[in-house]
């Protein structure tokens, strides 16, 4: 399996590296590729598949995160690349005078964009092994807008040094996106792991609404519901858009679900400051119909 950033920046290697005829040249005319399509085995168990023919600078960009499953929101072209920050994978870096504002460095699969003229993907950072390196779709072989099919010189697409065009911005990915491709036996030991949000709402056993996060055999409170919205974000950009799955468990006296809850719970914090609601539960507990106060 691949992340959606390591996919997209794979894509871009072959697309500034197939070279020749039937490879991938650059035009403005026929920017979206030649109606045929091509299946890219970007290893690790993953293939996209993309248009054949040529592309320009802007189009590569988009073809290339269509392919591995990010929704554009409409961009096409160096003018509403900016879209692509309404996914919420990218962050748009203002530059000035080489850098970004805020001192951030490109990574590998960022996208450096001049909104007027030309953009380009990051192949390696300043910072990363190999780095400063770009990937792009400069021009034709004849320094026009359009030419022959493929690349003709090798230099039509490229991958080259970094150089400042001059960038208006980075965008740089915010997670590294959907995990995407077949899942391996050791991927599926890994989805085993318990990952879940339980619920006690308030009533009247409970002096209030408690919701607690289970990862493995960690037990964490959520007292904030921005918490809650984070941890959704996290766990749906690594497992493909899926939400946490979330349970509601009574807090009644009548019930021993609860007490066993709180028994399992003790058992598997590490102290009650991972999770001071611990205390609530104890002293709403007290005088259960099974007869257990939730000491062994």
């Amino acid at each position: 399996m691949l992340s959606q950033r390591e996919a997209f920046a794979r894509t871009c290697e072959h697309l500034c590296q197939h070279d020749g005829y039937p490879g991938h040249g650059y035009s403005q005319i026929s920017r979206l590729g030649d109606g045929t399509s091509e299946t890219i085995d970007l290893g690790d168990g993953v293939t996209v598949e993309i248009a054949g023919g040529d592309r320009d600078c802007s189009s590569m960009v988009v073809t290339a995160l269509k392919a591995v499953g990010v929704d554009v929101r409409g961009a096409s072209y160096t003018g509403n690349l900016l879209n692509i920050c309404n996914t919420g994978l990218f962050k748009a870096h203002r530059r000035s005078n080489g850098a970004c504002v805020d001192g951030y460095s490109a990574r590998r699969g960022d996208i450096y964009l001049n909104v007027t003229h030309h953009t380009a993907v990051c192949r390696y950072g300043a910072y990363e092994e190999g780095g400063d390196t770009l990937m792009q779709f400069s021009g034709s072989e004849h320094g026009t807008i359009d030419g022959a099919e493929g690349d003709q010189t090798g230099r039509e697409s490229n991958i080259k040094p970094y150089y400042d065009y001059p960038w208006d911005y980075t965008l740089s990915w915010t997670s590294d996106g959907a995990m995407i491709g077949e899942e391996t036996e050791e991927d599926e030991e890994e989805d085993d792991m318990t990952e879940i949000v339980i619920n006690i709402p308030q009533s009247d056993d409970m002096a209030a609404n408690i919701m607690v996060y289970v990862c493995g055999d960690q037990v964490h409170d959520i007292a904030d519901p921005e918490a809650l919205r984070i941890l959704q974000q996290v766990y749906s950009a690594a497992h493909g858009g899926k939400e946490i799955p979330t349970m509601e468990l009574s807090g009644s006296r009548e019930k021993p679900e609860f007490q066993r809850f709180l028994q399992a719970i003790r058992g598997g914090i590490p102290s009650t400051s991972i999770f001071p609601a611990v205390d609530m539960l104890v002293g709403r507990s007290e005088e259960r119909s099974d007869g257990n106060d939730g000491t062994e």
